[in-house]
């Protein structure tokens, strides 16, 4: 298995199905430019989707380049660790007892403390993850 961790220049998509993929930008480059999957070094097998609904929101951490959060539509959220090697440890993360799930837009990580995201959801409303 690939260290996803030690690689340079990794992009992460995330898609309209749920699933999560993760290219090597270099290997991107090379190779047989009709290969759909030409570069990929990860992506998330149908029993392993922690989205089920389209990926809205997919963002690497500054401070912590091996770990990224993902939202998406069904209002889901996880945080993505990617120094396992080849096979990443997923962090689903609970909303709150009593609160809607609303629809993720966007999220970020805050730049000066590494444990720390936002997201907003579709209808307003902003959290911050600690």
């Amino acid at each position: 298995a690939k260290d996803l961790s030690d690689s340079f220049g990794l992009v992460a998509g995330g898609m309209e199905d749920g699933a999560v993929r993760i290219w090597d930008v270099q290997a991107l480059s090379r190779g047989n430019q009709g290969d759909r999957y030409r570069g990929l070094v990860f992506q998330t097998s149908p029993d392993q989707r922690q989205h089920q609904g389209a990926v809205a929101g997919l963002q690497f951490n500054e401070l912590t380049p091996a770990m990224f959060a993902s939202g998406a539509a069904d209002g889901s959220l996880c945080v993505w660790d990617l120094g396992n090697g080849g096979n990443p440890s997923i962090v689903p993360l609970q909303t709150p007892q009593g609160n809607v799930r609303d629809s993720v837009t966007d999220l970020a990580w805050n730049p000066k403390v590494q444990h720390v995201f936002g997201n907003t959801s579709s209808t307003g409303w902003t959290v911050v993850w600690d």
